[in-house]
């Protein structure tokens, strides 16, 4: 007990007193120091003077004992206005975070969205394209290219033929003529059936099937019966289907 108020004696001997005669604020420094020079503010003047330092003795033990009080409150709520701001800080930074957040999935579900809705404009666009496609087939005398194999292999690298109906309906004997055309015809991709290797026809012998099953939808079979001008399109339509799948089968050679 007798060490620490030795040891208090001695810190009080090293502490001064200053006060300002103007605004009464006391200060305390170190003995042969003076207090920082500061402009009064509570002078009444419209220059604000320096403090005007006078000293005012030596601390005693309570008032020491009040100034390490007084700087240990300050000390405290130094720390908690720092924890303060950093907390008011972080809780604007999660603010943040998740308004650019939400930003963020709105902009995806708008993006979502916008390629649904395209999705489904190409669909609709698509199915009214096929729809004009097959109407105007329908009223014209235009055929798709398939095959004699039964199978449509690029439909997109042959050309719309028009059926030869009108040149050949220019003489008398038309239905002789499609007749011996359509023979021709016959003849002709049984040929070039036949001079294919075994392998390629072995290969493709299941789509040839399948592409007389749709030439037969389409153009009805070939021993069909009816009027000379029903039989003269069957076997027109079935000139032209089989004049397109010879040139997809020469090209397998």
């Amino acid at each position: 007990m007798a060490g620490t108020n030795a040891n208090m004696d001695v810190q009080l001997k090293q502490m001064q007193i200053w006060m300002c005669a103007r605004c009464g604020k006391i200060v305390y420094t170190d003995i042969g120091k003076r207090p920082k020079p500061g402009e009064c503010k509570r002078s009444n003047r419209s220059q604000l003077p320096p403090h005007d330092w006078r000293q005012n003795g030596r601390l005693t033990a309570e008032e020491y004992r009040e100034y390490l009080e007084e700087q240990r409150r300050a000390e405290e709520e130094r720390i908690e206005r720092e924890r303060i701001r950093q907390q008011i800080e972080y809780e604007r930074y999660c603010r943040e975070q998740e308004e650019r957040r939400r930003q963020i999935k709105r902009k995806r579900i708008i993006i979502v969205c916008l390629l649904v809705l395209f999705a489904f404009w190409c669909l609709f666009d698509k199915l009214g394209t096929t729809k004009q496609d097959i109407s105007s087939q329908s009223e014209s005398s235009v055929t798709k290219p398939i095959d004699n194999t039964g199978v449509l292999t690029d439909p997109s690298s042959f050309e719309k033929r028009e059926i030869p109906s009108k040149e050949l309906k220019q003489t008398d004997n038309a239905g002789v003529l499609i007749s011996q055309e359509f023979k021709k015809a016959n003849e002709e991709i049984l040929a070039v059936w036949r001079s294919l290797s075994a392998e390629t026809r072995k290969q493709i012998l299941p789509e040839q099937r399948k592409w007389i099953k749709k030439k037969d939808v389409k153009c009805g079979k070939a021993d069909m019966k009816g009027s000379a001008e029903e039989i003269s399109a069957m076997q027109e339509c079935h000139i032209i289907m089989t004049k397109e799948r010879i040139i997809e089968l020469k090209r397998l050679k």
